[in-house]
């Protein structure tokens, strides 16, 4: 199986696979395969990084609390797609956060498997909440 087939039967939302499919590598997969990605300003995004004031807010998902106040967001769209993403396949994040600074931000609903923090210098295994 290609990754490309293989994003097809992952179980997406048809849209999402069709994406996922059209930029995926016609590469053979063994086992399977895994998502990672970049956190901040790729799917999370703080308010200065999106020119929002704090009214703006409430129309966007949380993904990060720091000092009991929302920090960074994802548009409600990805945070959707980013669900149904996780549910398919492990979700692994990729920052140059650190540990510390990673366990303030909600990927998702569950606990990822795996993350690579401190530029790539952390490989954590389910870090704590």
């Amino acid at each position: 199986m290609t990754l490309r087939e293989s994003a097809l039967d992952l179980g997406l939302p048809p849209a999402l696979a069709r994406d996922m499919a059209a930029n995926a590598p016609p590469v053979p997969v063994q086992g399977r395969p895994i998502v990672a990605t970049d956190l901040d300003r790729t799917l999370i995004y703080s308010v200065a990084a999106l020119g929002l004031g704090e009214t703006a807010a409430p129309r966007l998902s949380v993904a990060e609390m720091h000092d009991g106040r929302p920090a960074s967001f994802y548009t409600r769209t990805a945070d959707r797609l980013i669900e149904a993403l996780d549910r398919a396949v492990p979700l692994v994040p990729v920052t140059t956060r650190t540990l510390e600074q990673f366990g303030r931000v909600r990927p998702t609903d569950r606990r990822p498997p795996y993350a690579v923090v401190a530029n790539g210098i952390i490989v954590a295994d389910g870090p704590a909440r």
